[in-house]
């Protein structure tokens, strides 16, 4: 019988994203992307970034991989054991740090046009809610990306009923705990809109359902 089913053979993008990180790797680090493949591919780590930190007086070379680990919980016994699996892996002139995530909370508010006649206003609200908090969740985000206020524009008008929207970036952020905290660079527009926040390596920016302060206003949508 003729075969059915299945998929296309992988193409070499998606097989370097989805091959195991050992195979990547071989076991040994040798580029920055190495020792990102083989920190994620530890249980209990979502994911790593490997950089090179400001030369200092020690000797060699350093390469620093800040962790995230499952859950954003803290480092613990992980940091240890970690470091010392990097070590034995990388180049005998190589010094491995691994240093813990750091959060970075961002706020937002939105006005969003909604069409009453076709679609339940205060629905469309919560579902706006939702889809900020699963596209900028935690799990989501990665180590040192950017915030784009574009980006929360598009998942915004991406959620049914909305026919458009705007939306106000608040400029301050917050730490895990709450607490007042500093990206690498907020770029703002003329008007003083924020248009970008830019993190450390070290850094993730994300929606925290119980921290950030997300407002959703609905009003009547109109030509």
């Amino acid at each position: 019988m003729p075969a059915s089913g299945g998929n296309d053979r992988e193409d070499t993008a998606t097989l370097r994203d989805n091959a195991p990180a050992s195979t990547l790797t071989l076991g040994r680090a040798v580029s920055l992307v190495d020792f990102q493949h083989l920190a994620t591919s530890q249980s209990g780590v979502w994911q790593a970034r490997a950089f090179r930190p400001p030369a200092d007086a020690r000797p060699g070379e350093i390469v620093r991989v800040v962790v995230l680990p499952a859950g954003g919980s803290e480092l613990g016994n992980l940091q240890q054991d970690l470091q010392s699996f990097l070590q034995q892996r990388a180049e005998p002139h190589v010094q491995v740090e691994v240093a813990p995530w750091q959060p970075l909370i961002f706020s937002v508010d939105a006005s969003i046009a909604v069409d009453s006649a076709a679609f339940e206003p205060e629905i469309v609200v919560d579902a706006v809610r939702e889809a900020l908090l699963d596209t900028f969740s935690l799990s989501r985000r990665r180590l040192g990306t950017p915030l784009f206020r574009s980006e929360i524009i598009a998942a915004i008008e991406s959620v049914e009923g909305v026919s458009n929207c705007s939306v106000t970036v608040d400029a301050q952020l917050l730490d895990g705990n709450g607490n007042p905290a500093t990206a690498a660079r907020v770029v703002q527009a003329p008007d003083g809109s924020v248009r970008r926040i830019s993190a450390r390596p070290e850094q993730l920016l994300y929606l925290d359902d119980a921290l950030s302060r997300i407002t959703i206003r609905s009003h009547e949508w109109s030509l």
